[in-house]
């Protein structure tokens, strides 16, 4: 993963913006051209994980430190990562043969909740419905 810093600088009569690398990270995880990588965030950090792993990353953005989250056992693809505009973020790993399970973060990046089945935050950007 890499990192890139961003800096504005303003005069009275522009701005000009510079993008530039500021870290390269090493993740702990199984890629290739085959996997499809899932990637979610909130404020204090960000979530990353393939379908090719059995666990997904957790990555600190002011530290930059990573942590590798739990997974099921038998192990299970991380198959999406989605976030809600309250700073939640949802794990989920399933399995076409194996069933499914998801992982909550809340927003100070702990885990809150965890089981088997479909995950389902509600939030105020996405529309369901329902039978």
């Amino acid at each position: 993963m890499n990192v890139f810093k961003k800096t504005d600088t303003i005069t009275s009569n522009s701005d000009t913006v510079s993008i530039t690398p500021s870290k390269k990270l090493t993740l702990p995880l199984t890629g290739g051209s085959n996997a499809l990588c899932n990637m979610a965030a909130n404020d204090g950090f960000i979530f990353v994980g393939t379908n090719a792993s059995p666990n997904a990353v957790k990555v600190n953005k002011l530290t930059y430190s990573l942590t590798k989250l739990p997974g099921f056992s038998p192990p299970l693809p991380v198959t999406a990562i989605t976030a809600n505009d309250y700073g939640y973020v949802t794990v989920t790993q399933e399995a076409a043969t194996q069933g499914s399970g998801f992982f909550v973060y809340g927003p100070n990046g702990m885990s809150q909740e965890d089981g088997g089945g479909a995950p389902f935050i509600l939030n105020t950007t996405d529309a369901y419905l329902l039978p």
